[in-house]
């Protein structure tokens, strides 16, 4: 046992460069046998390393290598002296976009969601997350109609005197009641749904319209889509697009063709066949855009990018890389090449401004003299605009995100080492077999067991992290008032990303009817007597809200973290 702990004390005081200049690393009498080799990237970036070093983690695993210890930029194995290297097959990008599915682009909902700019920004930020399959397409509408049907009904709209808004004296109220044949107290009911909900439907509906026509250029094919959508609603096109800069007299000409409308009498149906009309449309309108971006091609060109950050092992192809980034070189010191800002690699696009701070214009990275609106703004390479890309799905329900390291000085602490010793207590009597601790049988049997011991390290860092374990019993949460702020902000969060909290919640009683549930107070209160229950995976998206931070990755000896900053929580959910 003193030779595995003294070889694991060399290993883990040593960085991957003293690693790979070492010429012996493992001299004890049970450790002679055993040598170390290690996977290596030129460039660490953050998740989308994470998932290359995992998918590289996978391919050495199955040839017989066990990995030892983590480093941000690469992985230490141990293996028995005389088995082959371990090469990267030609087919190993596949792995890497499989393992991108697994991890970043499960959930339609968190894609549905990082998809959506805003109505007073681009609407639609991320065209590749909105059109990745239909299911999303799906969630982005459930979440868009639940969002405006919130606005629609909140304490605020209420209060709003929409006659005011939309500069309509006494005079002019009248006249357009009596032209509609509706009283005027009926007539300010119809602005106030068609500027918090109607018009917001169709302001997205442009962002989307929009996103497309940019990515692909088939006019006629998009503006047919547009047609049917109208002519599905009963409603007469307007002559200029709806969005936020819409003339006022124009978007009221806009909002009479609504009202007009054979379904909008009943504001049930009308909400149905408006839904229907936008997910039809944008469904259509995902596959005219498919046809120019495939997110499925998009993920295998990432995963393409990504294994030309492997420096060890050699990836196929390697020789070619290096002569083409020679000659890159020498055409741009003709032309001028511009580099990415944050990994120096070449530069293929133009940061937007949540990239880099609050500007792309005004930056520390940007040349002085720089001109606004120019080509001079902040470019950036294709690999870290996705790292921005998938940072944002990741952390979709949080406020306000960093990201960092924690990378202990040793890799095993006391609650680790208690673990070491209950498994090998309960090997020993799983066995019915004295087993020695120093025996390289055993050092083989233990790092086959890797998933319990991240578990471990997972529910340790969780609980450092956190200050203190968060209560798991949900009575105790709902009922104790220091917690209960950050709790209703948590299920907030998910009840928005959902589109209404039936997904949280285990098998619904018949005698509950949550349809109309848009706060989680609500919720709260079913869950306070006991009527409904949150579902068990649903309960750890709610505490790693509650905690303000959500591990990426766990391994031996390190945690990727992306953490909130305090101050945005613990208030509570504000009046609406």
């Amino acid at each position: 046992m003193i030779d595995v702990v003294h070889s694991a004390d060399v290993l883990l005081s040593k960085t991957l460069d003293e690693i790979a200049s070492s010429r012996k690393l493992f001299d004890g009498r049970y450790t002679e046998s055993l040598d170390v080799w290690f996977t290596r990237v030129s460039t660490v970036r953050g998740v989308a390393t994470q998932v290359l070093l995992l998918s590289l983690e996978e391919v050495v695993k199955e040839r017989g290598y066990e990995p030892l210890a983590w480093h941000q930029d690469g992985t230490v194995y141990c293996f028995r002296k005389g088995s082959a290297v371990p090469t990267l097959e030609q087919d190993f990008a596949a792995r890497v976009a499989q393992k991108l599915r697994q991890i970043v682009f499960a959930d339609p909902s968190k894609l549905a969601k990082a998809s959506f700019g805003g109505l007073q920004e681009q609407v639609i930020t991320e065209p590749i997350f909105l059109f990745y399959s239909d299911e999303v397409v799906r969630q982005f509408w459930k979440q868009r109609f639940y969002e405006y049907r919130r606005e629609l009904n909140s304490k605020k709209s209420a209060k709003t005197d929409y006659f005011e808004k939309e500069d309509l004296d006494r005079q002019g109220r009248e006249k357009l009641a009596g032209e509609l044949g509706i009283t005027v107290s009926e007539l300010h009911e119809r602005l106030r749904r068609f500027k918090e909900f109607d018009f917001k439907v169709f302001i997205t509906l442009m962002g989307i319209e929009n996103q497309v026509r940019e990515s692909v250029k088939q006019d006629a094919e998009i503006a047919e889509i547009i047609q049917n959508v109208y002519s599905k609603l009963d409603v007469q096109p307007p002559n200029v697009k709806p969005s936020n800069t819409m003339k006022r007299e124009i978007r009221l000409e806009f909002a009479k063709t609504v009202w007009k409308s054979r379904f909008y009498t009943n504001p049930v149906e009308w909400e149905d066949k408006l839904h229907g009309a936008m997910l039809e449309a944008t469904l259509r309108l995902k596959e005219v855009f498919r046809k120019a971006q495939d997110p499925e091609k998009f993920l295998e060109h990432i995963a393409h990018l990504l294994v030309n950050d492997i420096t060890e092992p050699s990836p196929p192809g390697s020789f070619n890389k290096l002569k083409r980034s020679y000659e890159d070189y020498l055409d741009g010191k003709k032309r001028g090449t511009p580099l990415c800002v944050i990994c120096s690699g070449p530069a293929e696009l133009t940061a937007v401004a949540k990239v880099l701070g609050e500007s792309e214009i005004y930056h520390d990275s940007l040349v002085a003299g720089s001109k606004i609106g120019g080509e001079n703004k902040l470019r950036i390479c294709e690999l870290c605009d996705f790292e921005y890309k998938v940072r944002r799905l990741l952390m979709v329900d949080f406020r306000d995100t960093y990201a960092f390291v924690i990378v202990p000085h040793i890799a095993i602490s006391r609650e680790s080492s208690l673990y070491w010793k209950t498994l090998a207590d309960r090997l020993v009597r799983d066995n019915f077999a004295p087993i020695k601790l120093d025996e390289v049988e055993f050092l083989e049997q233990v790092l086959g067991s890797e998933d319990a011991f991240k578990g471990t390290i997972q529910d340790v860092w969780l609980s450092y992290l956190s200050g203190s374990p968060v209560n798991t019993d949900i009575q105790s949460v709902v009922n104790d008032k220091p917690s209960l702020g950050a709790f209703a902000d948590a299920l907030q969060a998910l009840i928005v990303r959902y589109g209404d909290p039936s997904p949280l919640l285990e098998e619904i009683p018949k005698d509950v009817d949550i349809s109309s549930i848009e706060e989680a107070q609500a919720l709260i209160s079913l869950l306070k007597q006991g009527k409904v229950r949150l579902a068990e995976g649903r309960l750890q998206e709610v505490f790693e809200l509650m905690r303000h931070v959500k591990p990426i990755c766990y391994t031996g000896n390190y945690v990727l973290i992306f953490a909130e900053r305090m101050q945005s929580w613990g208030t509570g959910l504000q009046e609406n």
